[in-house]
């Protein structure tokens, strides 16, 4: 779905999204690295240096001799432990230390092997030199210093080294598997993907929590309380959704049977995956919230949806009772089936029927009907074609699909998602009831406590 190029922002985007494998590649890199140092501990080097009888001009000479393939020839019966010309010339360096001191240099695993390979060289080379077949004329010269001990570039310094080098490969690779999941994974996860994907806009993105079990459920219908701006969220929503209600012919769903209609009634559908339960929670909230404004709300939980959460959300709806005196007044719990939904809707002045479609076969009953159907998801749980199909089947069982509700948006998500301006503006935003008559600023409505009530 992601077609962006990639960069610094968005490249920790996809980091933090799929930070267990970035960090299960990046911790086998370091294992790596570490076993590698392990089991190629540094090589040991040791020196043994040839003294020849006088200085010489061409001392350079000399030390081209001690590395020749002659010398090392000659050298590979007296070092043994199998031992190559190869790997015996890829470790022997010489060097001139003065003008008539060679220093014969070897390279290998252990400082046994370093000193052995030290030592044979440097007897080749004084033997090779010294006879007359000498490419510098026959020269008597004489191990000054044997190779006795020998030298590392000590074990710490090789973790240290490949390690890190362990750990940053494997921090490519992760990024570069994540990068290439991301690149194939088509589910939604912006709130503007989420509006284009269907064309209805998101009318809102809230926090959503995500209860486990009906005494989870229960406590947030008991409990729930946004801070300011979720409050201020929900209530613009409501309004909007009202006005819909308002809009859209109280009297068309009136006639369908199901009882939505009726004067200063709004009935809204809250539809969501069945494997979405933070999405799940979104009708309940709105509900909630609805109650503790003041507005007799009632929220009807469909008995015959699918998923695991509404099951749970069945169950503490059968459960339910009122947390306090003014709860009793505003909100009704209640779990229907389709039988019950066709009978008619409870005389609330909001309703609030929440129900669950399958992913892969969304079918929407006939018997949920209301002023306005949203669309509950959250991001990364639904691609466009699942959430295309949710919006068709509502839509075959007469649902107005007037929006969707985003829960739990990424934090790094900047998009609205089509701030939407339904229809006309909503006449008035909910508001605390207290008994007293309210005249919203800038659009002359008048709404009061009585009006509220029917």
């Amino acid at each position: 779905m992601t077609q962006q190029q990639p960069n610094l922002r968005r490249s920790m985007r996809i980091v933090r999204r799929y930070k267990g494998i970035v960090g299960g590649f990046a911790f086998l890199g370091l294992v790596a690295g570490v076993g590698y140092a392990y089991l190629n501990p540094p090589q040991q080097t040791s020196s043994a240096l040839v003294i020849l009888p006088t200085p010489k001009p061409n001392i350079q000479t000399d030390t081209l001799i001690a590395e020749s393939a002659p010398v090392l020839t000659a050298a590979l019966p007296k070092i043994g432990h199998g031992m190559t010309l190869t790997a015996l010339h890829q470790g022997i360096t010489a060097t001139d230390a003065t003008g008539n001191v060679i220093s014969v240099n070897a390279t290998d695993k252990t400082a046994s092997e370093a000193e052995d390979d030290a030592n044979a060289v440097a007897a080749s080379f004084l033997s090779f030199i010294g006879s007359p077949n000498s490419p510098v004329g026959a020269v008597a010269g004489r191990v000054f210093v044997p190779a006795s001990t020998a030298t590392s570039g000590g074990a710490v310094k090789q973790f240290i080294l490949y390690g890190p080098i362990g750990l940053v490969a494997g921090l490519l690779i992760g990024f570069i598997v994540a990068l290439r999941k991301d690149r194939g994974d088509r589910r939604l996860r912006t709130r503007d993907e989420i509006a284009n994907s269907i064309g209805v806009p998101v009318l809102a993105a809230v926090e959503a929590d995500q209860p486990g079990d009906a005494q989870a459920w229960l406590r947030l219908l008991a409990e729930y309380q946004p801070d300011a701006v979720q409050a201020w969220t929900l209530r613009t929503t409501l309004a909007r959704l009202r006005s819909v209600s308002g809009g859209a012919g109280a009297g068309q769903n009136a006639g369908s049977g199901n009882g939505a209609g009726g004067p200063g009634r709004t009935a809204i559908a809250v539809i969501s995956p069945a494997a979405d339960p933070a999405a799940l929670a979104i009708g309940p909230q709105l509900a909630v919230f609805a109650s503790s404004l003041g507005i007799p709300t009632a929220l009807i939980v469909c008995a015959q949806a699918p998923g695991e959460a509404n099951t749970t959300l069945r169950a503490a709806a059968a459960a339910w009772s009122p947390a306090s005196a003014a709860q009793a007044n505003t909100l009704r719990v209640i779990a229907a089936s389709d039988a019950d939904l066709q009978g008619g809707l409870p005389g609330a002045a909001l309703t609030v029927i929440v129900t669950t479609v399958d992913d892969a076969a969304p079918q929407v009953s006939e018997a949920v009907r209301a002023h306005a159907t949203v669309l509950a998801v959250s991001p990364r749980v639904a691609t466009p074609d699942q959430l295309a199909r949710i919006a068709a089947s509502a839509a075959d069982a007469g649902g107005n699909v007037v929006g969707i509700m985003v829960a739990n948006p990424e934090p790094d998500d900047a998009t609205t998602g089509f701030a939407p301006a339904m229809g006309r503006q909503p006449r008035v935003l909910p508001t605390r009831m207290n008994g007293t008559t309210r005249a919203p600023r800038g659009n002359g409505a008048v709404a009061t406590m009585r009006e509220e009530r029917r």
